[in-house]
């Protein structure tokens, strides 16, 4: 110890740094109590911080530098040895010399770029304990190492502890203790963080693991109470102002540029403030160094005593209530963070109570949970929550994740702000709660409060928090819940700009688009279209019963929308979905108190989704496609509807269009016909015209034709609903009278164009014939078309020679034929038309007459040829040997002309019986069919004797001939097969 004692002062300063240099601690502290007035506090931890390796774990020197601190120095370590032999062999010219050489880092250098030690106060300490950390992270990155630094001496010091509190504690829990990942960053740099910029870097690892779903919702408020509550409260606090520690300066040495000890020849000079006297020799040097020391502890002291170090108690500067303390930033980043990762925000909101809510971790346990009920917290907290209203609205998404967040945010806010919890999202919308006319307050809301930046205002209505905003959002919230579970995804702000700013034409869009989605997506069985239905309603109404006020309309999302309306909307989608039953159920055999829509409404619906299912067809089977669900919906309704005109002109049309479907017909050439191109002919019938012309020996379908041809014309006829229903049928069947005759008309044209003359002469003389009085289509008399078929028909002159069954030649049966056609068209057509017919009756009676006198001419050339010469030979005789056989005279054709007879043969009498037969059993209604040919046949007989320049007796014969030219020979015909005369037969007769 006498080697030390007899050591100059600079020998003893190099001895101080060789200690620090090797890390003896105790070592430097026997030197240090031996050589008090030297070694001052101040000298010392300039020492500390040149010489003492960085990678030292701190808790082997601090114990040294409390020992420093405190008022009585402990005793020396007797077991601690000083090696005096590196500075003993020096003289003192050459340990000043050395010591002079030695450059030891000033506690707070001038001009550093370090602002926590550009900004902390004079004190000593606090620049070591400061400057040694940024050195330790520095030198060796280390910054696990700073707590064990810091944290004994957190009382001595309101700076030092803001600066750990704000500064090293946010840093290790972002870098090690929370987010272990590869990127560091310095102490410096972090320090330095401010403003958004500083937020968003703080909070940008969380924002990492939330989009790769890594972040829970706990790790998200951990995030918050534990890096940025304690950050912002430093940096706000280091913004607003600066520590008061002047008190404590007054009384405290400090040195900030200069060096303690310098050498000026043989004088040594301490330049410790407050103590500038010139000391010529060291023992008076080292007797004011002990006065400083005392006195430098003893102010220490009594800062303790006077509170202005607080040792060892908790100071409201930090207090997390202090309405100083800035938090807008953070709100306003949490808003802008909800536009796209509202997960996050809602994760946050949902596990952090707000400001007061701050993790120190243990230093300063008596502000965790500080004041509430203060002005400045009241302030803060209705800040937080109102910045928890604008994270909802804020967002655009609208994922069911995203309406759940904002539905916790709701719990949240009711508790925070002591509201009834609102009900799970999943809770019947009969039990959900009701806005009552909170909603009406808000009607008149400028577009600009909802734009991003005014969400935060303290006067916006949307988000101040109070009960009316907290019903309107919770109401909203429940709103995009259903908006997506119909499938139509809304987020919270478009569904209140929805309500607020749309009108009637975007609402009812958006209810369209939801029922087409229900319709277009998997199968739905009835209940589930209920579910919509209800669903709808409620969007509607939000629950709100109707009142005088709002007769027709709601104060829902789909509020300006009519009731009336979104009910046809309702109607038209079940309708296309083909839930029929549902349709019945709702709108037809529904209570009269419960029908929105009257049946008429519900009728004209009906007609018109049928109709758009038939315009839509792409095929005119109702077996398939739109035309199945078209045919079905007539189908079903049709007997709820029985007086529907609109239903049963369907009905035929799907009849019409569903036969017409088996033909092939086009309107345009490469064009295969649509149901809709039905609906737009003006003369459906020009269809059955064109069905004849692009399918061959399609007439011989006269039946199914006549029935699409009816079909089609009950369809596109006009409706009569002033005409009563016994007249509505009345006139239903002329329709379909003028409807078959014009089909008739049409096929025998057909079939005449085919050169089928058979056929059409069939359809004439069959189909074509004057109605009976009391069939209901007395009424028709623009029937044009029946006549001319006939007319028509025996005009016809065939490019074929005519097959004949009979032994008449085929050019007699051919106009015999014409001129019983040309008969009937004499009974159809009008007054003005029959001189026409008459001319063509005449000409074709003058070409059977010249027929017949040339058969006749022919035959009894014959018969002269073979008279009396036995000796010729008949080809296919038997000789003279064969016995005579008395021949049966021939007859004489009736009302031909002829002068002589021939036998007949068996098919000429069955088919003149069945004629006969016909005639005779159509007696009676030759009887009636007198009275209405009657102006006709007087016309007809007195042109025809006006005409004719014959003699009565040959009139008579040519009527009878007219009359009975198929049968006329049946009496001389049965006569000759039974071997009687026929000439005397038709002389008796």
């Amino acid at each position: 110890m006498e080697e030390i004692v007899a050591l100059s002062p600079a020998q003893t300063i190099l001895l101080a740094t060789s200690l620090a240099s090797e890390s003896d601690i105790s070592g430097l502290w026997n030197l240090v109590r031996l050589n008090q007035g030297l070694l001052v506090p101040e000298l010392v931890l300039r020492i500390l911080l040149s010489y003492l390796p960085e990678t030292l774990e701190p808790s082997s020197y601090t114990s040294f530098l409390t020992e420093l601190l405190s008022p009585k120095l402990s005793d020396l370590n007797p077991d601690a040895f000083i090696d005096c032999s590196s500075v003993s062999h020096l003289s003192k010219d050459e340990a000043h010399e050395a010591l002079h050489k030695q450059r030891l880092l000033h506690l707070r250098p001038s001009g550093t770029n370090i602002r926590s030690l550009r900004d902390a106060p004079d004190d000593i300490v606090v620049q070591f304990l400061i400057h040694r950390a940024h050195r330790i992270d520095i030198e060796t990155g280390a910054q696990t190492l700073l707590p064990s630094l810091l944290t004994p001496f957190l009382d001595i010091s309101i700076y030092l502890r803001t600066w750990f509190l704000s500064t090293v504690l946010p840093l290790l829990r972002f870098d090690y203790e929370y987010h272990n990942d590869a990127t560091r960053r310095s102490l410096a740099s972090f320090e330095v963080l401010n403003g958004a910029d500083g937020i968003e870097l703080l909070m940008s690892k969380s924002q990492n693991e939330s989009m790769e779903h890594r972040a829970t919702p706990e790790s998200l408020g951990r995030d918050v109470r534990g890096i940025i509550g304690p950050w912002t409260y430093g940096n706000s606090q280091r913004k607003r102002r600066k520590l008061d520690l002047d008190a404590v300066d007054e009384d405290l040495p400090h040195n900030r540029e200069q060096d303690l000890v310098a050498k000026d020849g043989d004088r040594v000079t301490c330049q410790v403030e407050g103590c500038n006297e010139v000391l010529t020799n060291t023992s008076q040097w080292r007797k004011h160094a002990r006065k400083v020391h005392a006195e430098f502890i003893s102010n220490v002291a009594q800062g303790v005593s006077k509170g202005k170090l607080h040792v060892g108690k908790a100071t409201d500067d930090l207090d997390p209530e202090n309405g100083d303390c800035d938090w807008r930033l953070f709100f306003q980043w949490l808003v802008t963070t909800a536009v796209n990762d509202f997960a996050l925000v809602a994760g946050i909101i949902e596990n952090w109570d707000g400001p007061h809510d701050v993790d120190f971790g243990g230093y300063l346990p008596e502000l965790t949970n500080g004041p509430k009920d203060s002005a400045e917290g009241l302030e803060l907290r209705r800040q937080y929550c109102q910045t928890a209203f604008a994270s909802i609205y804020a967002t655009d998404s609208h994922t069911a994740d995203t309406i759940e967040g904002a539905h916790g945010i709701l719990v949240r806010l009711a508790e925070l702000l002591d509201f009834e919890p609102p009900p799970g999202l999943a809770t019947s919308i009969d039990l959900l709660p009701r806005i009552e006319r909170h909603a009406d307050l808000l009607n008149d809301l400028p577009a600009t409060l909802c734009q991003l930046d005014a969400l935060l205002r303290p006067d916006q209505p949307l988000t101040r928090p109070k009960l009316e905003t907290f019903s309107l959002l919770q109401i909203l919230v429940y709103s995009a819940y259903q908006l997506r579970s119909l499938g139509c995804d809304m987020s919270i702000m478009k569904a209140a700009k929805l309500r607020f700013y749309s009108d009637e034409s975007e609402q009812l869009g958006v209810a369209r688009n939801i029922l087409a989605g229900v319709a277009s997506g998997k199968p739905t069985d009835d209940q589930q279209w209920v579910y919509v239905r209800d669903r709808l309603l409620w969007l509607w109404s939000w629950g709100i019963p109707k009142t005088a006020e709002t007769p027709t309309h709601s104060h829902g999302i789909l509020g300006r929308i009519s009731r009336k309306t979104l009910e046809i909307e309702i109607l038209k989608a079940l309708c296309r979905a083909n839930q029929l039953s549902v349709v019945a159920r709702l709108y037809v055999e529904a209570q009269p108190t419960e029908q929105i829509l009257q049946l008429s409404e519900v009728e004209h619906v009906l007609t018109e989704i049928a109709h758009d299912f038939y315009d839509t067809a792409s095929n005119g089977n109702r077996t398939r496609g739109n035309m199945k669900k078209a045919a079905s919906l007539v189908a079903s309704f049709s007997s709820r509807f029985p007086e529907s005109e609109s239903l049963r002109g369907l009905a035929s049309l799907i009849a019409a269009t569903h036969a017409l479907s088996f033909y092939a017909l086009t309107l345009q050439p490469g064009q295969p016909l649509l149901p809709a191109s039905i609906r737009k002919v003006d003369d459906p019938l020009l269809l059955i015209t064109k069905t004849l012309d692009q399918n061959p020996r399609s007439y011989t379908k006269l039946d199914d034709l006549i029935s699409i041809g009816q079909n089609l014309t009950l369809a596109m006829q006009a409706p009569s609903n002033s005409l009563s229903i016994t007249s509505q049928v009345s006139n239903d069947k002329a329709t379909k009278f003028l409807a078959e005759r014009r089909v008739i008309g049409m096929a025998v044209e057909a079939a005449l164009n085919e050169d089928d003359f058979e056929t059409a002469y069939s359809y004439v003389i069959n189909r074509l014939t004057p109605p009976a009085p009391d069939d209901g289509t007395n009424k028709v008399v623009n029937d044009d078309v029946s006549w001319r078929a006939a007319w028509q028909a025996g005009k016809y002159r065939s490019i074929h020679a005519p097959k004949a069954a009979t032994r008449e030649t085929p050019q007699v049966r051919r106009l015999e034929q014409r001129m019983e056609l040309l008969s009937q068209a004499l009974l159809l057509a009008p007054p003005a038309a029959l001189s026409e017919v008459l001319a063509a009756w005449r000409r074709c009676e003058e070409e059977l007459l010249t027929l017949l006198v040339q058969e006749a001419d022919e035959e009894r050339a014959f018969d002269e040829k073979f008279a009396g010469n036995t000796d010729i030979e008949v080809p296919g005789g038997f000789g003279g040997t064969q016995p005579a056989y008395s021949v049966q005279a021939r007859r004489k054709e009736v009302g031909r002309g002829a002068t002589e007879e021939a036998p007949m043969g068996l098919f000429d009498v069955a088919r003149g019986a069945a004629v006969a037969l016909g005639r005779t059993a159509g007696g009676a209604f030759a009887d009636k069919r007198q009275a209405s040919r009657s102006s006709n046949a007087d016309v007809a007989a007195e042109f025809y004797e006006e005409t004719s320049p014959r003699t009565s007796e040959e009139r008579v014969r040519k009527r009878d001939m007219v009359a009975n030219a198929v049968t006329g020979g049946l009496a001389s015909g049965i006569g000759w097969v039974l071997g009687a005369n026929p000439a005397a037969t038709g002389h008796e007769r």
